[in-house]
């Protein structure tokens, strides 16, 4: 079918699911259908650029508009989704989450979206929207600077998982310096269903020399498509590079930095793929409120049949399966807390061998360099970046290691939750299924769970000082008294040091562990939630019905079914727009 047909056909399917939702009264499908009926129509595409941190994700944003757009750096940045959209001047509008909003300049952004000036987001900024006369802007395409995932900033990783259910396409950006980590693989395995097309880019290639080139982009693409479970293209660029050449409106040599591949290429599925993409998109958000609604109408149906009398043990037959499965939720939960705390403790045992030895390691090779060294008085600085450059990769390495063993543990405790979770669903539903005599198929638990491979592994970077306290021995002290002062405050200050960044990691995990299980135990709760509450609304909605004066029960039947049926076909002509190569 082509593109034309295609939207056509959607277009009448949506405005049937309006008129559906208003004739029964869902104002939840007419709502849903009246707002994919508007992004069918404004053609908005929306592009995500997602990553990890200090991938580069701005840069690459600000080289695809051209100008220094959104703010950069050398730490974690971006703390809100902040989206450019065509406008003829450059602007700015911050809408906070109290539904207020305020126009500001470029230049001010980062005031509002950056971890330095926003930390945390304790602006409650909702969302940005920046209005730029950038070309790739001009045909309806909203481009999305998201949050680094596996930083610090844990909520930076949820904002943008988040987001990613509402994106049309993403540019997953990874870089030649740390290509395809194992957060980032499992942030893929994770969201890889979430947009309908992904395209791959490998930024920062200009730091590497052309003969390791071809290697490291070998090796990320074999990465990437083993992550998304299909052979992927990999454009290698240099962001920087092209936004430089852009500024000084350099077109001598226009793919030096591999940029001018991937702008055309890009292009051309702007041209070409997103009307079709997008009908993608809408076609899928369609298809849950139409199985939501189908669902929905099978309950009322079947109260309908019940005899008046019946429904109030219906209603506490309800109550009592919830009650059950309530029961079962917070024998899971409390499971699951326990092996969470055991997680804790592994790590604390772990980090109980790791102090004294990393003490003992970082003293002796400080004691070999002190006795070594000419001139203690000049070595104060040296000294102090030597042992901040040594602890820094000592516990860099420690915590790529316990994090991947840890992480592991970690989702072989989700499974098992995930599994028993999974288990609940399905005897809370044929319990359900049972008393109201209907066949109930809720989506697989794995299409609602997000957190069985969120546990992240970038926990801290530490800072740039270790607050060595070395200034006083700069200048005037006897080189014997130098060098004997300077290892006193060494092997006084070194167990501080290692003790003070063991209990940042151990609070870290503990952050990273705990979330993980606050999160699983809020979507297995909501799930329930979910389920019971819907079956509860399609009781609450027949029994109303059927108890008006004067009620026709054989016509409310004969309704449901004709609704039934359209919902069906609805459903079935969905189908075949998503399966359908348009």
């Amino acid at each position: 079918m082509g593109i034309a047909p295609v939207r056509s056909e959607l277009d009448d399917i949506l405005n049937e699911l309006t008129t559906l939702g208003a004739d029964r009264d869902s104002p939840g499908l007419a709502r849903g259908a009246a707002a994919l009926t508007a992004k069918l129509a404004e053609q908005r595409f929306v592009v995500a650029v997602v990553g990890e941190f200090k991938r580069g994700k701005s840069t690459f944003v600000n080289a695809l508009l051209g100008a220094e757009v959104f703010p950069v750096g050398a730490v974690p940045v971006t703390a809100v989704v902040s989206t450019a959209t065509y406008g003829l001047e450059p602007r700015a509008e911050v809408t906070f989450e109290d539904g207020t909003s305020r126009v500001v300049g470029i230049d001010q952004l980062p005031a509002f979206v950056t971890e330095r000036e926003n930390p945390e987001n304790r602006l409650n900024v909702a969302h940005v929207l920046v209005e730029h006369p950038a070309a790739p802007l001009a045909a309806g395409v909203r481009l999305v600077d998201t949050p680094g995932v596996g930083s610090i900033h844990h909520h930076n990783t949820e904002t943008t998982k988040r987001f990613l259910s509402e994106v049309d396409a993403a540019i997953f950006v990874t870089a030649a310096d740390q290509p395809v980590s194992h957060t980032e693989r499992l942030f893929l395995e994770e969201v890889r269903d979430s947009a309908a097309r992904m395209f791959f880019v490998l930024n920062k290639v200009d730091i590497l020399q052309p003969a390791d080139a071809a290697e490291v982009v070998a090796f990320a693409t074999r990465a990437l498509g083993d992550a998304v479970g299909q052979e992927v293209v990999v454009y290698p660029v240099s962001a920087l590079g092209a936004l430089r050449a852009k500024r000084r409106a350099d077109d001598a040599d226009p793919d030096a930095s591999g940029f001018f591949r991937f702008e055309h290429d890009f292009g051309a599925f702007l041209v070409d793929e997103k009307t079709a993409v997008l009908s993608q998109s809408v076609a899928i958000a369609a298809g849950r409120l139409v199985a939501d609604e189908i669902n929905t109408v099978r309950v009322e149906q079947e109260t309908l049949r019940r005899p008046v009398d019946e429904l109030a043990t219906l209603v506490a037959g309800l109550e009592e399966v919830a009650e059950r499965a309530a029961e079962s939720r917070r024998d899971l939960e409390a499971l699951l807390e326990m092996e969470t705390r055991q997680l804790v403790a592994t790590v604390e045992a772990d980090l109980a061998t790791l102090r004294p030895a990393e003490t003992e390691r970082l003293l002796a090779a400080a004691r070999q360099r002190l006795e070594a060294h000419p001139n203690p008085r000049a070595a104060a600085d040296e000294f102090d970046n030597a042992v901040k450059e040594s602890l820094r990769q000592s516990i860099n390495r420690w915590r790529e290691a316990e994090g991947a063993r840890i992480g592991d543990l970690f989702r072989d405790a989700t499974r098992r939750f995930s599994k028993e979770t999974d288990a609940l669903m399905e005897r809370t539903t044929q319990l359900c299924a049972e008393l109201l005599d209907v066949e109930l198929s809720p989506p697989p638990l794995g299409e609602t769970f997000t957190t069985e491979s969120g546990f992240t592994f970038a926990f801290f970077d530490p800072p740039d000082s270790l607050e060595m306290t070395v200034a006083a021995i700069r200048r005037n002290a006897p080189t014997r008294l130098a060098r004997r002062m300077l290892r006193s405050k060494l092997e006084e200050d070194i167990p501080l040091l290692v003790d003070k960044h063991c209990g940042r990691l151990r609070w870290d995990f503990y952050q990273r562990l705990e979330q993980g299980r606050i999160e699983l135990t809020g979507e297995l709760a909501a799930r329930l939630d979910d389920t019971l509450g819907s079956l509860h609304r399609g009781v609450d909605r027949a029994r109303s019905r059927r108890t008006q004066p004067g009620a026709d029960i054989a016509r409310l039947t004969a309704l449901l079914e004709e609704t039934l049926a359209r919902l069906e076909t609805i459903a079935h002509a969905l189908a075949d727009i998503r399966s359908d190569d348009v």
